[in-house]
């Protein structure tokens, strides 16, 4: 069993890293780092979102993605505002130039898999999609490790 898990999980890796790539490329003239778009992405799912969230959710530390959103915010990608219930935290927006972006890149990544699978018969692409399903349920069902984060 442990040796198709790391089969799955070396195939999951090696598709994710195809999928960035053909988005890095499309988004190049935008000068944006594969961590930039991801933060980008988190702030745009969910508007207001506080640095030590997003930083929770990247899985990195609160200072690097700090300096990720000074690069953000310079370029004009992301404002910070105070929060009104509490002037400590800052929350994360993005400007309406990103807002465009937002809607540009997810469509990259679904042309990108209609290409492939343009010549696939149906039932390939359904089998793909029940396979990935299953797998999105069972990681769904485990509980979140204090140590994964670490």
């Amino acid at each position: 069993m442990r040796e198709k898990a790391e089969q799955i999980s070396s195939l999951l890796r090696y598709i994710n890293k195809k999928m960035q790539r053909h988005v890095m490329e499309q988004v190049q003239d935008l000068n944006l780092t594969a961590p930039q778009i991801m933060v980008l992405r988190h702030v745009g799912r969910e508007p207001g979102l506080s640095l030590s969230a997003l930083s929770e959710e990247l899985g990195l530390a609160t200072s690097t993605v700090c300096g990720i959103v000074d690069r953000l915010e310079r370029a004009g990608f992301l404002t910070r505002d105070s929060d009104p219930e509490d002037r400590r935290r800052i929350r994360l927006y993005l400007t309406p130039k990103t807002v465009a972006l937002r809607d540009r890149v997810p469509a990259l990544t679904a042309n990108f898999l209609a290409g492939l699978l343009a010549g696939s018969p149906d039932t390939e692409i359904n089998r793909i999609l029940e396979a990935l399903r299953t797998l999105a349920t069972l990681i769904e069902g485990q509980p979140a490790r204090e140590e994964e984060g670490k």
